[in-house]
């Protein structure tokens, strides 16, 4: 795993709801595939991390974990594809897109919640990747 990916998962063990993860393989004939478009082309994304963690009742939920440098070309496309996905399949728990930001403490991650009613559409109706940063900076939060 790269540094994101070690930071997610040791930010995730760190809850007290966590029970495991599973790296997500692309292109495995089990992964989880989410479809988006560049321009008018169908494409497939595999989210890095599939999460189990418990809800109070002893109930396990499944979150949907892609940390993703915004500085790559597909990073808005990737974003609506998640959010999609995230209004189709409601009793998934968190779709979360990161970054990784660093500040006095270390590597943490702004998470943006795709699940959530108020994001989803900002993101789905985005233009540019700079409105997907402002959407990160105004809705994006980070666990510690």
């Amino acid at each position: 795993m790269n540094t994101w990916e070690a930071g997610v998962i040791e930010e995730e063990a760190a809850q007290g709801d966590f029970v495991c993860w599973i790296r997500n393989q692309p292109r495995k004939p089990w992964a989880l595939t989410v479809p988006y478009k560049i321009g008018e082309q169908d494409k497939a994304m595999y989210p890095d991390f599939i999460v189990v963690r418990k809800d109070a009742e002893g109930d396990y939920i499944v979150d949907v974990l892609e940390p993703h440098d915004p500085n790559r070309t597909d990073t808005l496309p990737k974003a609506k594809g998640l959010a999609r996905y995230a209004a189709k399949n409601q009793s998934i728990g968190r779709i979360q897109l990161m970054r990784g930001v660093k500040d006095a403490s270390g590597l943490h991650f702004k998470r943006l919640e795709l699940t959530s009613s108020v994001v989803r559409p900002l993101v789905l109706s985005a233009i540019s990747d700079e409105e997907l940063t402002h959407i990160f900076e105004l809705h994006g939060a980070i666990i510690k």
